[in-house]
């Protein structure tokens, strides 16, 4: 078998605990003092976006109707009053959550940029694939399970209700969590190599291990399906 390793990959042609999801560099990371990482819970908005709707303009333009001048910051980029809304930066590490459409392509760096100020991102499944996000998430399942990172949504207009329904003390380790996540594996290029060798490394092990636990038949049918096979990459 062939294990892809992609940036823009689908989850509808990309095998969990398989293959493999890169995330996007860390262009514009958010720095955050040593008082905003230990007070992550302290957010004044509750969701945020601010970006252009160029691409995948339905979806976007849905979320940034969801703005409501409160707890709620989604604004397009031409919107943005300069002096008068918080900056991106300032925006990021005061949201609780942080909308993550995709771009031209199935990724975001938002998606990134996000980890790194610890707020949690949430992520649009539509089933209009014109509009909708189905990102394969970086790395796979044996590194990370991103159900305790990310929100998934898949109605727009309940996106906020989807949120507020989510505890305050699930909310906090999520936070944690996507703080973590982007210092041990994304921070720079080579936290990301590193991390990708770990997932290939572990999944090696997961799968040697299922191998040994095998009936001979069974073994004999594994080693029919894992021999190596000359076939096109899945792109």
């Amino acid at each position: 078998r062939i294990i892809v390793v992609a940036l823009s990959g689908s989850t509808s042609v990309l095998e969990p605990e398989w293959d493999l999801g890169v995330p996007p560099v860390a262009v514009n990371p958010i720095p955050l003092s040593i008082q905003q990482t230990n007070d992550l819970e302290d957010c004044s908005k509750s969701l945020s976006f601010v970006g252009n709707l160029q691409s995948s303009f339905e979806l976007r333009s849905k979320i940034v109707a969801l703005h409501n001048g409160k707890d709620v910051f989604s604004k397009q980029t031409s919107d943005v009053i300069k002096g008068k809304d918080p900056t991106y930066p300032e925006l990021l590490s005061d949201s609780t959550f942080c909308a993550c459409p995709r771009g031209d392509m199935l990724y975001t760096y938002r998606f990134i940029e996000c980890l790194s100020a610890g707020s949690i991102p949430v992520i649009f499944t539509i089933s209009n694939s014109k509009t909708g996000d189905h990102w394969y998430l970086p790395f796979n399942s044996h590194l990370i399970n991103w159900e305790d990172v990310v929100v998934v949504v898949s109605d727009v207009d309940r996106t906020l209700t989807t949120l507020r329904h989510i505890s305050k003390d699930q909310i906090c380790r999520m936070r944690q969590n996507a703080f973590e996540i982007f210092n041990q594996y994304m921070q720079t290029p080579t936290h990301v190599m590193h991390a990708i060798f770990q997932t290939l490394e572990i999944g090696y092990q997961t799968r040697r291990k299922h191998k040994h636990s095998l009936s001979l038949q069974q073994l004999q049918e594994w080693m029919r399906e894992d021999s190596p096979q000359i076939q096109p990459a899945r792109f």
